[in-house]
């Protein structure tokens, strides 16, 4: 009995490795925003929604969202984009995502 139960660590890391696409992994598409996104709220609104229907975190949108402002473009520094960004995953989950709000 203790050779069994001492092996099955050996047998779960060995089916771990054998079998990768059982082991439940996040995926999701990458999203991309326009460098003056804030200028086009409804595009950005389904931008937003289909990441979250993705599985993108909150944070993970207002990042992606940051990262992508031209302030150039926008006038608006990182901390103004991510606050807009963040303003405009509620407006999306509730005007542009209905399958997201039906659970």
């Amino acid at each position: 009995m203790k050779k069994l139960l001492s092996a099955i660590p050996l047998m779960f890391a060995l089916a771990v490795v054998a079998m990768p696409g059982t082991v439940a992994t996040a995926h999701a598409d990458p999203i991309a925003f326009a460098p003056d996104w804030p200028v086009h709220p409804n595009h950005t609104e389904k931008t937003i929604c289909s990441a979250l229907q993705q599985g993108w975190s909150r944070r993970q949108i207002v990042a992606a969202a940051e990262n992508a402002n031209n302030s150039d473009l926008t006038g608006m520094d990182v901390d103004q984009a991510g606050e807009r960004a963040d303003a405009l995953i509620d407006a999306a989950r509730y005007a542009d995502c209905p399958a997201l709000n039906a659970s």
